[in-house]
């Protein structure tokens, strides 16, 4: 392979990342030869992007042996892993001293993530307009709404939902949070990551009603995740909606694969 294939290769893998299809960059950059410490970056980002973290950090060190752990692109990567892996300190740690100007807008949001796993919303805030301002044409400032206006887009969504999930959506509680927490999800026993959208907990309504000291079906949402996700209200609308189809999917008892064949995920 020429130095010029693998620099295509590269750059079409990075290509399908870019384009939301890490499976399909995972296999590109399968042709990189080892001794290419690119590959491991790509192929570590690809795994970071499906939530397989155990292969990411096979990667991560893989590239750290033809680098340096001390590399910006390793610790760039392992910042993004360990936030990933709610280890926010750790992730603070690897991104200390990487510079926006040669990381751009995602190195901004990353930190703007960490900032809100760990509450701090108005700092975050401003490293997203950080962010828009470096790169206006790679990332934008989220949606803001009120508690009471982000509820009523919530009521707005689930007013479209069809009918089996409009009566599920009345007989579960729907809680909105800014943020998820580690002690929520690992109730929730999905291993979902920092940046998830909504989750649910509790008995699915079809085994009845639950029984004492069982939590009782609950779908929460997370707004600041939700409106980071969408780039204007029409966005989060069509964002929250569905999300409620996926947490309502698995309140009427689908588990994952379940949820995906109903076209919901």
């Amino acid at each position: 392979m020429s130095e010029r294939e693998i620099e295509q290769t590269i750059e079409a893998a990075y290509a399908a990342l870019a384009a939301g299809e890490p499976v399909e960059a995972l296999r590109i950059s399968d042709a990189i030869p080892g001794d290419h410490a690119e590959r491991y970056i790509l192929r570590a980002e690809g795994w970071i992007d499906l939530a397989l973290e155990d292969k990411a950090e096979q990667e991560i060190a893989e590239a750290a042996d033809l680098l340096g752990k001390d590399d910006g692109e390793v610790r760039y990567m392992r910042g993004r892993l360990r936030v990933l892996q709610w280890r926010t300190a750790e992730a603070r740690s690897d991104l200390e001293g990487l510079q926006p100007e040669e990381y751009g807008a995602p190195l901004l949001a990353l930190r703007a993530l960490i900032e809100e796993i760990e509450g701090g919303f108005e700092r975050a805030d401003e490293l997203y307009a950080e962010a828009a301002e470096l790169e206006p044409e790679l990332a934008c400032l989220p949606p803001r709404l009120s508690a009471d206006a982000f509820e009523e887009r919530v009521a707005q969504a689930a007013a479209d939902l069809p009918s089996p999930f409009r009566e599920a959506f009345e007989r579960t509680a729907v809680i909105i949070d800014p943020m998820p927490t580690r002690e929520l999800l690992d109730v929730a026993n999905t291993g979902h990551p920092p940046h998830t959208l909504g989750v649910f907990v509790g008995a699915p309504l079809t085994d009845g009603e639950p029984v004492p000291g069982e939590l009782p079906p609950t779908i929460f949402l997370f707004q600041r995740n939700l409106e980071r996700y969408a780039e204007d209200e029409v966005r989060l609308i069509e964002e929250i909606r569905t999300t409620l189809y996926h947490e309502l999917g698995h309140a009427l008892g689908f588990d994952e694969d379940g949820v995906e064949g109903l076209g919901l995920a």
